[in-house]
């Protein structure tokens, strides 16, 4: 009897247990309100994973500049992370390890890759402007220029590893653009004329998911219409897919309109809350987000070149009562035997 009840236990444990395999990894600052004054500069910019010790970031650059450093998904879907002069793998203890080198005065803004093995780093480049940079390890780092002012951040890559997806506006229309990397010369063209847009990512089905103040839009790929509006309590936040591209995670920003110590799930399909966590373990964290990567992201689950996403096999709730129902079962009739 008393093997039941710890078998049981077991069982009933992991099915109080929020669903979370994936790691959720942040680009960090010490930039941050939380309800406080905002501390002068230099800043520091960290990494962390979500639930990591409140005091124990892993330092990256100091002083910070949020402007030359990024996070991305990589080829494998291992978390990448760009600072001045190279590109590194987030270990899951923290620590980084380098995989490639960038040109002097290379300052990456964002990382995207291909499951090709094609890594993009998005930048500038001293005395140049605005660049980008592609890695494979047959033909090592090609830089190239690219159009635009400014950094270039909160972008996509399509799945054939060719076209960059940003939400712009202000000077030019306000809508979803694509921008062609494979071919010289190209300029950004409108995409989804959109009203107001932030960051956007390519979801499962041939959709985006698109920042608005306060929510999340799910979005018709190719015709432009809003299929599913998700809430979300805080006014500015960071989102990625999660592995299997059916979820997606929410978590604070670097905002003073940020202020929880929370990351959320939810469901792409149904807009259900599935799971939450804090962003931060033993307290109140020194830092918050202005970068955000899933490890395995739902690119990485991809086997052909579409946009829907492979599932990923897995035991389903319903299947996990079952199997301890039937072990209950076997365990009471040998009990029974027994006596």
């Amino acid at each position: 009897m008393a093997r039941l009840n710890a078998a049981a236990i077991g069982l009933c444990a992991v099915l109080s247990m929020p669903a979370w395999a994936d790691g959720i990894a942040f680009l960090t600052t010490d930039l941050v309100c939380w309800g406080f004054a905002t501390p002068p500069p230099p800043y520091h910019v960290y990494t962390r994973w979500a639930g990591s010790p409140a005091l124990s970031p892993t330092p990256l650059d100091f002083p910070g500049n949020l402007f030359a450093t990024a996070i991305g998904e990589g080829p494998n879907g291992e978390v990448l992370v760009g600072s001045t002069g190279k590109v590194s793998r987030l270990q899951g203890d923290g620590t980084l390890f380098n995989i490639f080198d960038l040109p002097a005065g290379f300052e990456p803004t964002a990382i995207l890759s291909h499951r090709s093995g094609k890594i993009v780093v998005l930048g500038e480049l001293s005395g140049t402007g605005n660049v980008f940079a592609t890695w494979t390890t047959s033909s090592g780092v090609v830089v190239q220029s690219m159009p635009g002012n400014g950094p270039i951040s909160n972008v996509d890559l399509d799945p054939t590893g060719c076209e960059l997806i940003q939400a712009r506006g202000g000077t030019v229309q306000n809508g979803i653009y694509r921008l062609n990397i494979c071919t010289g010369g190209a300029a950004w063209q409108l995409w989804l004329p959109i009203a107001t847009a932030g960051a956007s990512i390519l979801a499962p089905g041939n959709r985006l998911l698109v920042w608005q103040p306060h929510v999340v839009l799910l979005v018709d790929a190719s015709t432009g219409a809003t299929i599913r509006t998700y809430t979300i309590p805080s006014q500015d936040f960071l989102f990625a897919l999660n592995s299997t591209g059916r979820s997606f995670f929410v978590a604070p920003s670097t905002s003073c309109n940020a202020i929880e110590n929370v990351v959320r799930e939810y469901e792409v399909a149904s807009g259900a809350l599935l799971s939450q966590r804090s962003y931060v373990s033993g307290g109140v964290a020194p830092d918050l987000p202005f970068g955000m990567a899933v490890m395995s992201g739902w690119r990485a689950a991809l086997n052909v070149d579409d946009s829907d996403a492979v599932a990923i096999p897995a035991i389903e709730r319903p299947m996990l009562w079952l199997l301890f129902v039937a072990l209950a079962t076997i365990s009471l009739a040998r009990i029974a035997l027994a006596n």
